[in-house]
């Protein structure tokens, strides 16, 4: 019987080796497996994600390292651990920064912009190029775009590393030359970038363009409203946290308008209505364009200008988060996240809330008077909307064409 119950211990013990062995095989094989350009693989199907469940608010998706091709580009690994979404609502520590999903960029590329920029995808792993290898395959994507697709207008946005979570810096970069961060960190922040970002590649010039006031006019008030405090140290301490976090819901609005991945690139009808409805909202303010005590969001908002999205999320912080007193009936339905409660409270000692309003008024006025640019409208009907659409997904289609082009010329073996 002895020799039984040996024979058994050794098969069962041989039999996990095996399989341990074989586990961390594949792993150690993993960078191998990820740079293979597995056309079939590519993730079009997003939606049928079967790990999205009730834990997407976790952190899943994981950077696994940096890898260095014989080219000498540079790429990030991630890794989604078996069983568990790529898709994750989970945010670092500014709770404005989503991780997103890092496949996005790939569907709405397509398998040739793809390919072209180095986005490689298997079933738990990605391929993704880092800020300086995206920069330089724009750069030689432009240079083939001008000899030889003139009529395509080159690709303006930029990357850059970020090695601080710097909303000012984010805003100056934006508006000066289209130049997008990605967080050096390695971790959620990282993958917020890589999700919402990298997509942007494919804005048309309108669409930058508007990004592009939203951050100046941001830059401007800022600036204004410091001259109007002046010295105040106490006043510039809470405005300065103020700010802070008006510019975040700015700015997550605005990484919203880059990541063109949550929503579908078809141009079915569906699709298509989503899509003018989302261009609607995104360029009118979204739900800041509402009054504090409207009863139906269904409703869209026409016709506004980035000074006016600007003075409607001034004016939700102003009566919502920092009257403490509750003169307003709708203070009392909203719940204030207990981490603004010490960063936006304006109500203590020494600082007058009622003359601060004033000033960001006048300030609001003379940044309307001195800029008449930024009072542009960009949507005010319906057919703004789907005229934006309609040139977005031209934009989208000369793009591919001139990478499947590209790579059929260049680099006949890719395909």
């Amino acid at each position: 019987m002895w020799v039984y119950k040996l024979v058994y211990r050794i098969f069962f013990t041989s039999i996990t080796f095996l399989f341990t062995f074989n586990v961390l095989a594949s792993n150690s094989q993993l960078c191998d497996k990820v740079l293979i350009a597995n056309k079939s693989g590519l993730p079009w199907e997003l939606d049928n994600d079967p790990y999205l469940s009730k834990d997407m608010d976790k952190p899943s998706v994981r950077i696994k390292e940096l890898y260095t091709d014989s080219a000498g580009d540079e790429f990030f690994i991630l890794i989604r651990p078996h069983r568990q979404a790529w898709f994750s609502s989970h945010s670092g520590k500014l709770r404005f920064d989503p991780a997103g999903d890092p496949r996005w960029p790939m569907r709405v590329f397509g398998p040739h912009l793809s390919q072209y920029f180095g986005f490689y995808f298997h079933t738990n792993s990605l391929q993704v190029p880092t800020p300086t290898t995206f920069n330089k395959r724009i750069k030689i994507f432009n240079q083939w775009l001008l000899k030889n697709r003139p009529n395509v207008k080159p690709i303006d946005v930029q990357f850059y590393w970020q090695k601080e979570q710097q909303i000012t810096d984010y805003l100056q970069k934006l508006a000066c030359d289209l130049s997008h961060p990605v967080a050096d960190s390695l971790c959620t922040h990282t993958l917020h970038d890589i999700s919402y970002h990298y997509s942007s590649i494919i804005l048309t010039p309108e669409i930058l363009y508007f990004l592009r006031l939203k951050a100046e006019a941001q830059l401007k008030f800022r600036a204004l409203l410091a001259k109007e405090i002046g010295n105040n140290e106490k006043q510039q301490a809470a405005v300065k946290h103020w700010l802070q976090d008006v510019f975040r819901i700015n700015v997550s609005e605005m990484d919203s308008m880059l990541s063109r991945g949550n929503i579908n690139m078809s141009t079915d009808a569906k699709s298509k209505e989503n899509y003018i409805k989302y261009f609607i909202e995104a360029f009118n303010g979204s739900w800041t364009a509402y009054p504090l005590d409207a009863e139906d969001y269904s409703i869209p908002v026409f016709g506004l200008s980035v000074i006016d999205i600007l003075e409607n999320t001034i004016q939700y912080y102003l009566e919502i988060f920092l009257d403490y007193q509750g003169t307003h009936p709708q203070i009392k339905k909203i719940k204030v996240p207990s981490h603004l409660n010490d960063r936006l409270n304006l109500g203590h000692q020494n600082f007058n809330y009622s003359l601060f309003q004033i000033k960001v008024r006048q300030v609001l006025q003379r940044l309307r008077s001195e800029n008449p640019h930024l009072n542009h409208r960009f949507v005010s009907s319906k057919e703004d909307a789907e005229n934006i659409y309609n040139k977005l997904i031209e934009r989208r289609k000369s793009l591919v064409n001139a990478a499947k082009e590209l790579l059929k010329k260049e680099f006949p073996s890719a395909q």
